[in-house]
């Protein structure tokens, strides 16, 4: 059983699906009782995505080893995938009661309150998540989203501000201040940061639509045209 659990992560790691959840059905099937499979049968199922199907394979990893946080973990990212955020939250709750000093569940359940719109709950996760990991990017994106979504703007820049400090190649983050810039009508301030984001992922559309409309409060009507087509030939709409 171990050697075909190996070979279904090779499988994995090579992008090659189906054939890494072949192997793990051998190995489950020569022991049943092997929680590892079932959860890196459920990795592969999320890799796919695939995700009432690696919920399943979380449960019954869940089942065989009830201690172990990694699986509520990534059954509660599963969930998450399905916009199930009460079921992710509960899971992400339980990881955490395991394992008190995991930062990324904390992150994770900050996300799903924020999609919830529970922005308070979501604010103390993240804060938590800092807390725990005081260079998580990520974690100051996220809090900065969630401080947007609520309508407290500065408190979102100051947020991105850290976020791009730590990882200066973030363009969600230069996108995601652009925005926030644009709620408070500093628009030279957005389009300074959705270039950069360009700069960074220049064929991500919305970033385009984004300086566009920067640049139309603005009154450069030129560059506005020049941005909505550059993001219309990427795919993007107005």
């Amino acid at each position: 059983a171990g050697a075909y659990n190996n070979r279904g992560i090779a499988y994995r790691n090579l992008g090659k699906y189906a054939e890494a959840i072949a192997d793990y059905d051998q190995a489950i099937t020569l022991d049943p009782q092997d929680a590892v499979a079932y959860y890196n049968r459920g990795i592969a199922y999320v890799d796919w995505g695939k995700y009432a199907e690696a919920v399943a394979d979380f449960t019954q990893a869940i089942t065989l080893d009830p201690k172990n946080a990694v699986s509520y973990y990534n059954r509660g990212n599963a969930y998450a995938d399905l916009g199930k955020y009460a079921e992710a939250i509960a899971d992400y709750t339980q990881a955490i009661a395991l394992d008190p000093k995991d930062a990324g569940a904390y992150n994770n359940r900050g996300n799903a309150y924020a999609d919830l719109g529970k922005y308070a709950e979501a604010i103390a996760d993240y804060d938590q998540a800092i807390a725990l990991d005081p260079k998580y990017a990520r974690a100051y994106n996220n809090r900065g989203i969630a401080y947007a979504d609520w309508g407290k703007y500065p408190e979102a820049i100051v947020d991105y501000t850290q976020a791009i400090a730590l990882d200066p190649k973030n363009a969600a983050a230069y996108n995601n201040r652009g925005i926030t810039y644009n709620q408070l009508e500093q628009y030279s301030a957005a389009v300074e940061d959705f270039t950069k984001a360009i700069e960074l992922a220049p064929t991500t559309a919305a970033y385009y639509i984004n300086r566009a409309e920067a640049y139309r409060a603005l009154g450069q009507e030129d560059n506005a045209k020049a941005d909505e087509e550059r993001a219309k030939k990427l795919g993007g709409q107005n």
